[in-house]
């Protein structure tokens, strides 16, 4: 895909065992990286576009940071000394805050919009 400001997004599949001439894998292979570049653009901001800036709360900053280290709710709660019914609510705020659907995404957002180190 080419974007209006001249930058490309590519995805590039590969493997030493791919069958390139079996058409099923071709068109599994097509459809796959069709999905995963309009995923991409879909993350990607918009050249020109003024973006929103979030607040997320303390607490929630806290706990993206833990589940950027891998820690589960359970974890994040015994850390900050809160239950992991919390810590969950905390994330899902987070969540809804950025715009996404995953802890994964908000943690991802959260470092690419600088509310989180990376």
């Amino acid at each position: 895909f080419v974007r209006a400001d001249g930058s490309h997004l590519t995805v590039a599949m590969c493997g030493a065992d791919l069958d390139t001439e079996n058409p099923d894998i071709r068109a599994a292979a097509q459809l796959l990286s069709t999905y995963l570049a309009l995923t991409a653009r879909r993350l990607m901001p918009v050249a020109g576009a003024p973006t929103a800036q979030v607040c997320l709360t303390q607490r929630q900053r806290d706990c993206l940071r833990w589940v950027r280290e891998g820690k589960s709710a359970t974890d994040i709660a015994d850390i900050l000394g809160l239950s992991a019914y919390t810590v969950d609510e905390h994330v899902k705020q987070a969540c809804t805050r950025l715009g996404v659907r995953t802890r994964v995404q908000a943690v991802a957002t959260a470092i690419a919009q600088g509310l989180i180190d990376a």
